[in-house]
């Protein structure tokens, strides 16, 4: 989506509604980030599972061939999620130095549109990340293959957004300075197709969409700035990251007892139980979404 088609869905929104987004952004990172020192701690290996299945592996070749090598997919992630950590704080400053408690879709500038693209970006990477990491902790727990354990909507989110995964992760990769650093060259004019023609033509279109991707993450939440629906799609958002982050424990535990030799029924039923409810969850946002795009 161009950046003008992308203002065009974006409504009116409180300063405090994107400074909220940006905090579950940071929260469901450290939630994610505290889990992986989890499996650090216990000894538990998802490299073998990783380089089974041909999402994960793919992701880490492509790392590899970029030049960011490490010894597993995992350190990659715990890598670009304290970048994401030490974003937020950043990215909120720049929220915050507007002074408007009211951002207009109509009125926001070239470098606020690529604020609001970036944060919808970070809240993708990490939903992405988070099961990404699921599946391969359930494939090395019980030996599911992802495409029977994966239900239609992750299915769709994982393989239609791999492409989407690599590139941000790459731009985290560099560090959360030279993305602020870059977001900072772009001009805070006013929006229009002239303004961005003379841009592009000048510097290029780096000079326009920082992340040069387009506009909005495709094929998840075309329009994740529409007021209407907004807080209400947050609220099922915020639960639905919670729940995951109880079951991705959950299962960490799991591998434990596994390892152990020490299974334990009523755990594996919670996540039975827990994971029935997140499917619901997801079905629900969909709903509340098609209902205000």
């Amino acid at each position: 989506m161009d950046i003008l088609a992308y203002t065009k869905n974006v409504k009116t929104f409180k300063e405090q509604d994107i400074l909220q987004s940006l905090l579950q952004v940071q929260v469901s990172a450290q939630d994610l980030s505290n889990n992986l020192d989890s499996i650090k701690a216990n000894g538990i290996d998802l490299s073998g599972v990783s380089d089974r299945w041909i999402v994960s592996r793919g992701i880490k070749k492509h790392f590899d061939s970029q030049g960011y090598r490490s010894s597993s997919l995992v350190e990659n992630i715990q890598f670009c999620l304290s970048v994401l950590v030490a974003l937020q704080p950043e990215v909120s400053k720049l929220v915050k130095g507007y002074n408007e408690k009211l951002w207009d879709g109509k009125l926001i500038t070239l470098r606020q549109t690529n604020i609001l693209n970036l944060i919808e970006y970070m809240n993708f990477w990490v939903r992405y990340s988070q099961t990404l990491l699921e599946v391969l902790l359930t494939m090395s727990n019980d030996g599911t293959d992802p495409e029977r354990y994966l239900n239609k909507v992750d299915t769709r989110f994982i393989n239609g957004t791999e492409q989407m995964y690599r590139s941000f992760s790459l731009d985290l990769m560099k560090g959360a300075r030279n993305l602020i650093q870059n977001l900072a060259k772009i001009p805070d004019i006013e929006l229009s197709e002239s303004s961005i023609g003379v841009l592009e033509g000048t510097d290029g279109k780096g000079s326009v969409d920082l992340l040069q991707k387009g506009f909005g993450v495709h094929l998840i939440n075309p329009y994740f700035w529409v007021a209407l629906g907004y807080s209400k799609i947050q609220l099922w958002r915020i639960e639905n990251m919670r729940r995951k982050n109880e079951m991705f424990a959950m299962k960490i535990s799991q591998a434990i007892n596994k390892r152990n030799g020490s299974p334990d029924p009523h755990l594996d039923h919670q996540i039975e139980v827990l994971q029935e409810a997140i499917i619901k969850h997801e079905h629900k946002i969909q709903e509340i979404e098609a209902d205000y795009a």
